[in-house]
């Protein structure tokens, strides 16, 4: 299946098109180590984005390359991880992103404030000068009462890979 022209593609390619988006990589602090094999990454392209789903159905590494595309790049890739590699959950910067997430499904289940020791030294040039929350999402029907807040990233990203896989 290869719906709406989103392909699956080594990690050599992917970090290829990353490698050329140098400033993207680094602000983003997109990591292109080569995952484990335990971590069971697809990575995926189409047209004018890359992206990742992990088999634990985390989402994430998403970079337009091709800017001259109208493609819709990121709700293109949600649609494809989610529907056909069970994407499930994820975590990103509070604005744009996050927003056009929420309208596809996914629910905020926690936040914890930005950190500028994990950001990028030139953070303040980019997006993250306003220093957003960073939120995790997860794709469910389930009503959520309650966001929760945390001040470590790894019980944030617990709580809602646990959340996704329930």
């Amino acid at each position: 299946m290869n719906l709406q022209g989103v392909k699956k593609i080594s990690f050599e390619e992917y970090k290829t098109i990353i490698d050329k988006m140098i400033n993207v990589s680094l602000l983003a602090n997109v990591n292109l180590d080569k995952p484990t094999n335990k971590e069971g990454r697809i990575f995926l392209k189409s047209h004018s984005t890359v992206s990742y789903v992990d088999k634990c159905g985390h989402m994430g590494g998403v970079c337009k390359f091709n800017f001259d595309s109208k493609e819709n790049a990121l709700k293109n890739h949600l649609q494809q991880r989610v529907l056909q590699f069970c994407g499930s959950w994820l975590q990103c910067y509070e604005g744009y992103i996050s927003e056009t997430y929420k309208k596809e499904g996914f629910k905020v289940v926690a936040s914890l404030d930005f950190n500028p020791k994990f950001a990028h030294k030139e953070y303040k040039k980019t997006f993250l000068v306003n220093e957003p929350k960073v939120l995790f999402l997860v794709k469910t029907d389930k009503k959520i009462a309650k966001i929760h807040y945390f001040n470590n990233f790894e019980l944030a990203k617990d709580y809602a890979k646990t959340l996704a896989q329930k």
